[in-house]
């Protein structure tokens, strides 16, 4: 028996690989000054891993940040 790969299949958190759907949020601040990667880490939590971030710039010292996010549900 292989207990390597038992050990390590019961901390996978997918059994295939995961799904991703678009997230936004609003932050304050110009895109040029801050990192939607970085905040989106804060903003959602870990498992959903942000990643493929862009900003857009709202006015009035607004931003809106775009990430991919995991869906939990397909």
């Amino acid at each position: 028996m292989n207990y390597y790969n038992n050990f390590t299949s019961s901390f996978r958190p997918y059994i295939s690989d995961p799904y991703f759907c678009p997230g936004t949020f609003t932050t304050n601040g110009v895109c040029a000054h801050i990192d939607c990667e970085i905040l989106g880490r804060n903003y959602w939590p870990k498992v959903f891993m942000p990643h493929n971030c862009t900003c857009e710039a709202l006015g009035n010292n607004q931003s809106r940040c775009a990430c991919l996010i995991i869906c939990l549900a397909k």
